[in-house]
C-alpha cells in the first residue's frame, strides 16, 4: 500500500483488521449504525479524463464505470462490487510499472490518479485509488480496494449481523445514483442463488455469481457496491446485482452475503500484516 511512513501503514493495517470484528460495535445504536453506513457509501469511479471542476475543487461525475462503495475505515479501505473496478486491472497493473509511486512524488502521483480512478465521498471530496493494493473474490463478485486518504486510521463503527439472512426476512438497501442516497425497504425472496449474470446490452449470460441472496426490493444501475441491512441497522451484505425482467432498468437487487464479505476482509488484513512483517 501507499503510505508515507512505515508507522502509518502499521497503524492502517490494525485498523482493517478490527473492521469486521463481530463484538467491537455492540454498543452502537441501530440509529447509529444505520447511518454510519449510510454516511459512509461513496461513488468508486474510473474517469475519461478530463471532468469539470466546481469552484471547491471538488467534481462533477462525468465518468465511466461508476459504481458504489462502502468506506470502512477513515484511511480509505472501501468494500464495493469486483465488477465495478474489473476493468481497471490491468491499467493498474500498468501504472504500477510504469509510474510508481515514490517518495518524492506521492503529491504529484495522487493530483494525476485523482483524475483517473477516484473515490468520491457525497460531500464530493475526491481521493484517488491506491493501485498497488487490490483483494478480490470473483467468484463472489466482491473486492476491497484503497483509497489514498491522509487521514488517522480508525475503523467505521456499524453493527454486523449475525448468521445468513432467511426468506422472509425484512432488509434496507442502500446505494448511491448520481451521488444522490437512495434507500428501499424489502424483504428476502430467496437465501441461497448462483445468480446468473447478463451483459448489460445483449443480455446474454456472461458470468454466474456464486452464494447469493435475492430480494424485491428495487435496485438500478449504479446501487453495485451498495449495502444491504437489516432493520436492527446491522450490515447484511452488498448490493451485487438486480434481476430484471424484459428491457426494465430496474429490477430486484441481489447482492453477497456477510459472512463472505468478513472473510474477505479478515483474510486481506492477514496477508497485509504477514508482507509487512
Amino acid at each position: 500500500m501507499i503510505q508515507e511512513n512505515p508507522q502509518a501503514g502499521l497503524e492502517s493495517r490494525l485498523t482493517l483488521n478490527r473492521v469486521m470484528e463481530g463484538n467491537r460495535n455492540r454498543n452502537l445504536t441501530e440509529q447509529e449504525s444505520e447511518k454510519n453506513i449510510a454516511d459512509n457509501l461513496v461513488v468508486v469511479a474510473g474517469f475519461d479524463g478530463m471532468k469539470e471542476r466546481l469552484a471547491d475543487g471538488s467534481v462533477n461525475m462525468n465518468g465511466k464505470g461508476i459504481g458504489t462503495g462502502l468506506r470502512l475505515t477513515t484511511d480509505g479501505f472501501i468494500l464495493t462490487a469486483y465488477h465495478n473496478i474489473q476493468a481497471y486491472e490491468a491499467d493498474w497493473r500498468r501504472i504500477n510499472a510504469e509510474n510508481p509511486a515514490t517518495e518524492s512524488n506521492i503529491h504529484s502521483w495522487m493530483e494525476d490518479m485523482r483524475l483517473k480512478y477516484a473515490m468520491v465521498d457525497q460531500q464530493r471530496n475526491v481521493y484517488p485509488i491506491d493501485t498497488t493494493f487490490l483483494a478480490t473474490n470473483a467468484a463472489l463478485d466482491i473486492a476491497l480496494i484503497k483509497a489514498v486518504i491522509l487521514k488517522k486510521p480508525e475503523p467505521i463503527d456499524f453493527r454486523l449481523v449475525t448468521g445468513d439472512l432467511k426468506v422472509g426476512d425484512e432488509i434496507k438497501l442502500f446505494g448511491l445514483r448520481d451521488q444522490r442516497p437512495y434507500n428501499q425497504y424489502g424483504r428476502v425472496i430467496s437465501a441461497s442463488r448462483d445468480a446468473p449474470i447478463g451483459h448489460p446490452e445483449t443480455r446474454e449470460i456472461v458470468s454466474t455469481t456464486h452464494d447469493t441472496f435475492l430480494t424485491d426490493a428495487y435496485g438500478t444501475p449504479g446501487f453495485s457496491g451498495g449495502v444491504f441491512t437489516n432493520l436492527r441497522g446491522e450490515f447484511a451484505g452488498l448490493v451485487l446485482y438486480i434481476q430484471r425482467d424484459g428491457t426494465e432498468q430496474i429490477g430486484h437487487a441481489g447482492g453477497a452475503k456477510a459472512r463472505n464479505i468478513v472473510d474477505l476482509v479478515k483474510e486481506s488484513a492477514y496477508r497485509l500484516n504477514k508482507l509487512n512483517k
